[in-house]
């Protein structure tokens, strides 16, 4: 059903799509053309509303990489390997 309206969708953009666009030699579009611009059209409306949700990525307390009072600090990329003594 999602499919069936989206492809109703793009129908409608590609008609709108050969309505603004024509060819040097006044043949039609191809239909390699019409998905390529077509293509291009949502690449654009991507671009235009991009679907990052500011809200997902909000910093605790407004500081990154917020720790609890009591919690363990986590070292990454610490040297973890064991000693040897010399002489």
């Amino acid at each position: 059903m999602v499919k069936a309206e989206e492809k109703k969708k793009d129908e409608k953009k590609i008609a709108e799509i050969e309505a603004k666009h024509v060819r040097i030699d006044g043949k039609k579009l191809t239909e390699k053309q019409k998905q390529e611009l077509l293509q291009k059209v949502k690449d654009d409306e991507k671009k235009e509303n991009p679907d990052f949700d500011p809200r997902k990525h909000k910093l605790k307390h407004g500081i990154r990489n917020y720790r609890e009072p009591g919690e363990a600090v986590k070292v990454t990329g610490a040297f973890t390997g064991g000693g040897v003594k010399i002489g």
